[in-house]
């Protein structure tokens, strides 16, 4: 089975799958329905995004990057990113909190 086959498109809606969880990463693989968007967020994890199929557009605060099937984009750590589906899109997303982010005062 292909990596992109683990997850199916479904009309009007983004569909996530986990892939894994726990200690300073998580892993998920989503399809994204063309027009499809998901709002401006901060994470407290380094976000890399890596295009299965597709087109995927992710919009930060002071620029834009478009990404096609096997392309790749990290978002650091508390910067504010949004998503959209250019068209039907897979991808994943691998996040990685820092380790000086859970240690707490």
């Amino acid at each position: 089975m292909k990596f992109s086959e683990l997850i199916k498109h479904q009309p009007g809606q983004i569909s996530s799958r986990l892939l894994w969880e726990g200690g300073l990463s998580d892993g998920f693989i989503f399809a994204m329905d063309k027009g499809e968007t998901i709002s401006p967020e901060r994470a407290e994890a380094t976000r890399w995004f890596y295009v299965l199929e597709g087109t995927l557009r992710i919009i930060g605060s002071t620029s834009a990057v478009t990404l096609g099937k096997g392309e790749a984009w990290i978002i650091p750590a508390y910067q504010e990113h949004e998503l959209q589906g250019v068209e039907n899109c897979k991808y994943a997303q691998i996040s990685l909190i820092s380790a000086t982010a859970m240690i707490t005062i």
